[in-house]
């Protein structure tokens, strides 16, 4: 591109060359090293991304605004590019119609989330039960929901240690824990380990 010249290089050309088979925004992104006007054109942006959408992320960092006003492509980072999910705007992270499903995808995405999703007991009961989100990316307020953390306990006894110190040292919990995942009892205070109720949920196993 750079050795074409500058006259040549107008928007016509630029649209010709996204829809050519083989070359697509990897050449855009060359040309925007030079002073082109067109470097910003979001029209040219979005043609791009119909013909290159791995290059989504870089889209959303240069056109965050204008982009996340279209639900068009707000819809197609979260089926084709949910890794770019912490890219979009507060008010797309705070949506539930876009959140959830990005979660879903990629659960670290809890992380990215506004306070609407983190809040929503059901939102992340709903997403630590079926696909093991980090419960420290929640509310403080849902961190110590006991229901919610025996259902990430029930992926690994593991998060037994991840869970806040106030629900560790809660007796009654340990064994509501225990009776949930067998190596939760790896992971309890050794004060806790050879008393009766805690010896019988390890027996339940």
């Amino acid at each position: 591109v750079g050795r074409i010249p500058s006259s040549y290089r107008n928007k016509e050309f630029y649209s010709m060359l996204l829809n050519i088979n083989g070359l697509g925004y990897q050449h855009m992104i060359k040309s925007f090293s030079y002073p082109d006007k067109y470097e910003d054109d979001w029209d040219l942006a979005k043609l791009a991304l119909e013909n290159k959408p791995e290059m989504i992320e870089f889209v959303i960092r240069k056109f965050r605004t204008l982009f996340c006003q279209d639900e068009h492509f707000v819809k197609r980072v979260i089926e084709e590019a949910p890794q770019a999910f912490k890219f979009l705007s507060r008010k797309v992270r705070n949506n539930p119609i876009y959140a959830i499903p990005a979660i879903e995808k990629i659960p670290d995405n809890l992380e990215f989330a506004l306070d609407k999703i983190k809040n929503n007991r059901e939102y992340v009961l709903h997403l630590v039960k079926n696909y093991d989100c980090k419960v420290y990316h929640a509310s403080e307020e849902l961190q110590l929901d006991e229901e919610i953390q025996l259902e990430k306990i029930k992926h690994s006894g593991f998060n037994y240690t991840y869970i806040p110190n106030e629900l560790q040292k809660n007796y009654q919990f340990a064994c509501k824990a225990l009776y949930v995942h067998r190596y939760v009892y790896d992971y309890l205070p050794d004060s806790f380990k050879e008393t009766t109720p805690i010896l019988l949920a390890l027996c339940s196993h």
